[in-house]
This record gives C-alpha cells, sequence and structure tokens, in this order.
C-alpha cells in the first residue's frame, strides 16, 4: 500500500467523536407508499425496468416525494441513451450525479 502506515489512535490529530452517529436508512427501497411511482409515459421496456429497480434498491429508502421530478428526468434521459442518443449521455451522467445519489447528508 502506499504512503505511510495508519498512526495509532493516540497519535491520531482527530480523535473526537462525529457530531453525528452513521445511521442506516429504515427499510429497503421506496418509504412512501406501498407501491412504488409509475414510470413516465413513453419509455421502452429496458428504463420500465431500471425505474423498478431503482425504486426497489437500498438507495430509494433516501429519496423523499421531493425527488420524483429529478428521477422522472433522470430516467427519461436513461431512455435517450438506451434509444442511443449520444448527445444524452452526458446530460444523464450529470443528472446521475445530482439526483440518484442521496444528497440530503449534510
Amino acid at each position: 500500500m502506499p504512503g505511510p502506515p495508519p498512526k495509532k489512535d493516540s497519535e491520531r490529530r482527530r480523535r473526537n467523536q462525529p457530531a453525528r452517529p452513521w445511521q442506516p436508512s429504515p427499510g429497503v427501497g421506496w418509504q412512501h407508499s406501498e407501491k412504488i411511482p409509475k414510470a413516465p409515459v413513453g419509455l421502452m421496456a429496458e428504463s420500465r425496468k431500471a425505474w423498478k429497480l431503482w425504486f426497489e434498491s437500498w438507495w430509494a429508502s433516501n429519496w423523499e416525494l421531493g425527488d420524483l421530478p429529478q428521477l422522472q428526468l433522470a430516467i427519461r434521459l436513461h431512455d435517450q441513451v438506451v434509444r442511443g442518443d449520444t448527445s444524452a449521455m452526458a446530460k444523464f451522467r450529470n443528472s446521475a450525479q445530482v439526483c440518484i445519489s442521496p444528497t440530503r447528508f449534510y
């Protein structure tokens, strides 16, 4: 492993405890209703499967109702990329960094 070895606990600069302990989100998948939201109209079958997978995954428990518009945009861009629209690839990459990753950790 490159770099110096880790220091002993007594020699570390920051010995404080984290301000907020990390806790897992309660549950797995979409938490705001029993059914996941309907996918936007006009998506390919592959994109509808991706939508379902997103909402059944563990990270969906971090999403709120206010995140739906960005998620709908992300799935539409995903659909364009699957269809072969190369101009949508950069847009999808940028929106995925903003929309899909949990951003509520301040």
